[in-house]
């Protein structure tokens, strides 16, 4: 059986999970009834099940279960546990002293046998069981796993358009692809440009987006999809449609052009239909009387003006769907504004009842038209995305195949071969652990392919008798973006399984205070039902605990910003910034107020909507504390953004110049004096990479706006290479000759970093030199792969904040969740609760169902379209209806929860500032909550302010003792942190240069590069891709093609790069006494002769042969041992001038 707990904010999920986990470890249940747990039923914690959603809830978690267990055993003499007497009920009434010796021998087997305890995360668990079936997944047993799906997706794009500066492989296949994806890019580019929008489809910017509606478009925006699980079904039959051809034509077509065409040819069709509705509605009009001329303004149809007479001319994007919408039920309900008033003669011109109709029947038409074309439009457009999103898979592909990983979001697809092809009680005896019980917490967060994963364990528990509780909160659900899907908890598992929920319970909030609760259930009642979402919010009224009504009953405070009369013409814009502005202008004194009544920093939240505000919030409170005078007391602040190494100028102005010492190959070339080079810099290879240099500097250092730095860069960079190029001597130390990248840092710093910032971001350069400090110990610690490192993850790093730090605390709501604060401040409730514009996937059975493209061959139909629907009129109306009310429902419940998770965050106090009426938009928070305010007042309240209170008594007017200044300088604390000191880093070993060409660096270079060639078609990609991140100079690049190439092009090695051989390079092989061996290359022939190959890049001895030999026999022992009967091995030694000498066969 399952126990389901749907349990709203504060009224103690955490508190039920670990009395449900206590319960079973405990008890045992016998003829349905709990016994508590004799001394010889033993390990009972090693199957139970925990699961939680973060790797932070799973450490509290732990904690919890052994402090609660700790109590019940008598561990803490002076504190009795709230579950002592619930499980003394529960296990049939036993004694206490029964139930604290069973609780101590289970704290004391968990302690012993901590390894065992069971709370991970979900992925966690999974992870655990896929590592165990790799071989039946066809993977390494050692295979690294990818948490970062970003970083995956990052270097696909990266490969990708690499790919396309270097098209001299030796596969058509690859080069045609090449060609179509760059015809995308200038189809893209140029339709974008045209748009008047942003053509940069590389990089989607770091930059606040606007709010303005020519909006850029980024491929990297685009790519998200990979991440979503509707989407990753339908990822390889997209990669196959791609290359599919229509191979009835005498000249083959790709679909996806066939689908493009068709598309543009449906455009046109409705446009058609647009205006011949037009000439309709007007021929109507004239035949009682009326012309163009008579159209009305105000509310009424002179817009109809603005379409031209043919498609040819016609402009859909004057149409809106509303106006139309709204004339059509004006004239269904007979209330006609189209036309002006006119008399002529003492006659006045009517519209006869039909012809108003009929020309309603015409607008319909229009307004069907309309919304169709919008539709068409938006995969016309998405088309070339379309094509480079299969791209970019192919490139992810690879990178994963190459480094023997998987994404962490493929994890649960792999997993449901396993558990859905497998009994259970297999996958517990190749696991190694037998699981009878599951808890999972936060089960709104579970994702559906998950769920699918879980659901068969959950079968398995509930068919032997076993008890399990799954916990949640269908409006706490904020996390779709990561796949969350709230309709498991609401109907999913009362489907599948007999369950006991507590529907229609009394839900105590036991975090709250009375005013704060009331305030909730009123206006969260009230917005549910406004946004239709009544049976995801039926359970949201909470009863207040009788012992809070003793209690102080809380504060609610709503302020209204009002517009400066200054900006009464102002854009939304402008409109944002100004609301934002004022509000920022009164957080210090609202803080400083809280603080004056008790209460400590640490007690209050700024929580906000995005990053971006957070930054705001930061940045003014830093600003405020730096105008305060000697004496006057500063507001501390901690958060997320703030203390990440990235957002420091100091570090960004550091990666700036290391990236670009990291390009230091292309500077040289324009240094040796390429003519061609220096007389036409944009065609350099080059260019880009000094183009975006001078950018980074100019934005970081000169704090230039981005398109004055834009035009800048330019400028500078279009000039002659030599007067636009920093010398790289005076970004390296004067002891070239054993630096490395610690010493190249301190330089920087020491020739570029200013003494206000060495002493203002002296912790943040601190951290950033201990993370170059332990990158250096690497064995591949040079600039580019620490700059790889630095974009994969390493920018998130932040500085140590104290334990206990008296600060605000600035975080976004979806950081907040699971946290409570006495005070929270919520200063930007302007959001919009119809959900952020994105891209939807439409499935093609959708497409087809949906009549809009019937006329279309089906074949040419991709697998999914993508399509921009946006939250207005028209669009429920549309074509695809059914399917998109579906997710702009879904938008607007997830705005509503992130709401809600934000407002249930307070326990005594909660400060709302949202706009007054002249910032009002249509479905913004703002609307709903302007309907509090009465008449003229800026501020809405429900209680008093009080001083702060703990368990019912004031605090203290300083609960932290405080030093005097005589004891303080007695300890010689500095009142601040000293200014970052500067040393000339000696080195006591010399870095491995690779920029030299040595036969040992260059045996090194070239087997990093044959590490990444299974097939000859592979090599000239892996000499460039080096060439690129090593940062190797053209003629050491150019020797090292000229070697592997020549070394390749021998008869003899030609089958071991057999397009039909399975491959695996730099596998790792174990053996039966744990040793870990790697051989550089083995493979199987289509004939099934197994082969394994080792190059050899120093120079060819006796000695070395016969040392080699022994090497290659023993990964050939290993091998065999799996039960490969023969297989043939050789050494390689490519650097020997005679091809013949070259191959040694073992």
């Amino acid at each position: 059986m399952i126990k389901v707990i749907k349990a709203s904010a504060g009224s103690g999920k955490t508190y039920q999970l670990t009395y449900e986990y206590i319960k079973l470890l405990l008890g045992v249940k016998r003829k349905g009834r709990y016994e508590l747990v004799k001394p010889s039923d033993v390990e009972r914690h090693r199957h139970i099940l925990a699961v939680t959603f973060t790797n932070k809830a799973t450490g509290e978690m732990k904690e919890r279960i052994i402090k609660e267990l700790s109590i019940l055993a008598g561990e803490e003499p002076s504190k009795k546990s709230d579950y002592l007497d619930d499980l003394c009920r529960d296990f049939g009434n036993v004694q206490p002293e029964d139930v604290k010796k069973a609780a101590y021998r289970a704290m004391v087997e968990i302690l012993f046998d901590y390894t065992n305890f069971n709370v991970s995360t979900i992925d966690a668990f999974f992870q655990l069981v896929l590592r165990t079936f790799a071989k039946e997944l066809k993977m390494s047993y050692n295979y690294d796993v990818e948490i970062d799906d970003d970083y995956a997706i990052k270097v696909g794009v990266n490969d990708f358009f690499s790919s396309l500066a270097h098209t001299r492989s030796s596969s058509k296949e690859e080069v045609e692809r090449a060609k179509r994806a760059k015809m995308w890019i200038r189809e893209f580019v140029r339709d974008e440009v045209k748009g008047g929008k942003s053509w940069n489809i590389f990089v989607a910017s770091e930059k606040k987006p606007s709010k303005k509606k020519n909006k850029s478009f980024s491929l990297g925006k685009f790519l998200d999809c990979l991440k979503q699980e509707d989407m990753r079904q339908y990822l390889d039959a997209l990669v196959e449609y791609i290359d599919k051809k229509d191979e009835s034509e005498e000249k083959p077509t790709f679909y996806i052009y066939k689908f493009k065409r068709a598309l543009y040819d449906k455009m046109q069709d409705l446009k058609q239909a647009i205006c011949d509705a037009r000439k309709a509605i007007l021929k109507l009009s004239e035949q009682d009387g009326l012309t163009a001329d008579d159209l009305s303004g105000n509310g009424g149809m002179i817009w109809i003006q603005k379409i031209a007479d043919n498609p040819a001319n016609c402009d859909v994007s004057v149409l809106e769907y509303e106006k139309i919408s709204k004339c059509i039920s004006n004239g269904r309900e007979n209330k006609i504004r189209w036309f002006k008033k006119k008399k002529e003669a003492g006659i006045e011109f009517v519209l006869s009842e039909q012809t108003i109709a009929d020309i309603c029947d015409q607008l319909e038409i229009m307004g069907d038209s309309l919304s169709s074309y919008e539709i068409c439009r938006d995969m016309h457009r998405n088309i070339y995305m379309l094509g480079l999103l299969g791209e970019v898979k192919r490139y992810m592909e690879r990178y994963r195949s190459e480094n023997e990983m998987i994404l962490l979001g493929d994890t649960n697809d792999l997993l449901r071969k396993i558990i859905n092809n497998e009994e259970t009680p297999f996958v517990y005896e190749r696991v190694g652990v037998w699981l009878s019980h599951f808890l999972i917490d936060e089960f709104q967060d579970t994702s559906r392919s998950q769920w699918e994963n879980m659901r068969p364990l959950l079968f398995n528990s509930c068919a032997e008798g076993s008890d399990n509780l799954i916990i949640g909160d269908e409006k706490q659900c904020i996390y779709r973006f990561r796949n969350a899907d709230s309709s498991l908890l609401r109907t999913e598992v009362a489907r599948h399984f007999t369950v006991t929920q507590n529907d229609g319970a009394v839900s105590y909030n036991w975090r709250s205070m009375p005013n704060v609760i009331e305030f909730n259930n009123m206006f969260f009642t009230s917005l549910a039902e406004k946004l239709e979402a009544q049976e995801e919010y039926s359970n949201v009224k909470q009863a207040i605990p009788e012992k809070k009504k003793h209690n102080n009953p809380g504060y609610v405070e709503i302020n209204y910003v009002e517009k400066d009369a200054k900006d009464v013409e102002s854009t939304s814009d402008d409109d944002a910034k100004g609301f934002k502005s004022k509000v920022l202008k009164q957080l210090p004194d609202l803080i400083n107020s809280i603080v004056s009544r008790g209460y400590q920093y640490k007690d209050i939240a700024v929580l906000v909507f995005s990053n971006y505000d957070g930054v705001d919030v930061v940045q003014h409170i830093i600003n405020y504390n730096s105008k305060l005078g000697e004496g006057e007391k500063k507001i501390d602040v901690v958060s997320n953004e703030s203390l990440l190494l990235k957002n420091s100028a100091s570090v960004r102005l550091i990666i700036s110049h290391l990236r670009y010492l990291d390009s230091k190959l292309l500077l040289q070339k324009a240094e040796e004096g390429d003519d061609k080079k220096k007389d036409t810099p944009i065609d350099s290879e080059g260019y880009v990479h000094r183009l975006l240099r001078h950018y980074e500097h100019l934005m970081n250092t000169e704090k230039c706006e981005p398109g004055e730095a834009l035009e800048r860069s330019f400028e500078e960079v279009s000039k002659d290479v030599e007067d636009c190029e920093l010398s790289l001597n005076s970004l390296l130390p004067e002891n070239t000759e054993s630096f490395n990248i610690v010493s190249i840092t301190e330089h920087i710093i020491a020739q570029n970093v200013t003494d206000e910032r060495l002493e203002h971001e002296n912790a943040y350069i601190q951290a950033f030199q201990d993370c170059v400090l332990e990158f250096s110990n690497r064995s591949n610690a040079s600039i580019h792969e620490f700059l790889k490192w630095w974009d994969k993850g390493g920018c998130n790093t932040s500085i140590n904040s104290p334990e206990g730090q008296d600060a605000i605390n600035v975080l976004t709501i979806h950081k907040s969740k699971g946290l409570e604060y006495k005070c929270v401040i919520l200063p930007f409730c302007n959001w919009s609760l119809e959900g952020q514009e994105e891209t939807l996937w439409v499935p093609k059975q959708e497409v087809l169902d949906s009549g809009l493209l019937s006329t279309f061959d089906e074949d040419i139909i991709p697998p999914v379209v993508p399509v921009n629907p946006k939250p207005k009129a028209g669009v429920k109306d549309s074509a695809l209806g059914n399917y998109y009310g579906l997710k702009l429902q879904e938008r607007r419940i997830d705005a509503l929860n992130k709401t809600y998770v934000g407002f249930t965050r307070a326990v005594d106090e909660m400060y709302i500032f949202t706009p007054k009426e002249e910032y009002l938009k249509n479905a913004n928070l703002e609307s709903y909550l302007a309907e509090y305010r009465e008449g003229e007042e800026l501020i809405y309240t429900m209680g008093e302010k009080g001083q702060k209170v703990s368990d019912g008594k004031e605090a203290k007017e300083e609960t932290v003792p405080v030093p005097k200044q005589e004891e303080a300088n007695e300890l010689n604390l500095p009142d601040k942190m000293p200014k970052y000191k500067v040393d000339n880093i000696k080195l006591q070993y010399k870095v491995v240069d690779m920029f030299t060409n040595d036969q040992r660096q260059q045996g090194i270079r070239l087997h990093e590069v044959m590490k990444r060639v299974r097939v000859l078609a592979d090599l000239d990609y892996a000499l460039f891709n080096y060439k690129v991140r090593a940062m190797l100079d053209e003629e050491i690049y150019e020797e090292d093609c000229r070697v592997l190439k020549k070394a390749v092009e021998c008869p003899q090695v030609q089958w071991w790069f057999d397009t039909r051989n399975r491959v695996y390079n730099e596998r790792s092989l174990l053996d039966d006494d744990g040793t870990i061996t790697r051989p550089d290359r083995f493979f199987v022939t289509p004939d099934g002769r197994t082969v394994v190959v080792d190059y050899k890049f120093g120079k060819k001895t006796p000695e070395n042969v016969e040392k080699y030999k022994k090497q290659v026999r023993g990964y050939i022992d290993v091998l065999k041992k799996t039960g490969i009967d023969t297989v043939e091995g050789y050494l390689w030694f490519p650097l020997e001038e005679d091809s013949d000498e070259a191959i040694v066969k073992v």
